[in-house]
């Protein structure tokens, strides 16, 4: 039996985020349902979006671009 000090299910950007931000002692595993390259972050195929900090960009662009 092995043991972990974390158990992230989830292995998109959020569970993988969350994993290289913890302690680097902890024993983690992240567990996906399928392969990794089938997780839905890499199936969202319009990409992340977000706003940035630029004069072309701003929430109210964001939000009519979404």
């Amino acid at each position: 039996m092995k043991n972990y000090d974390v158990i992230i299910a989830g292995s998109g950007i959020a569970g993988l985020y969350c994993a290289i931000n913890l302690a680097s002692d902890l024993k983690v595993l992240v567990v996906s349902k399928k392969e990794l390259t089938l997780c839905n972050t890499a199936l969202a195929q319009g990409g992340i979006a977000g706003v940035y900090n630029s004069e072309n960009d701003s929430p109210k662009l964001h939000k009519e671009d979404t």
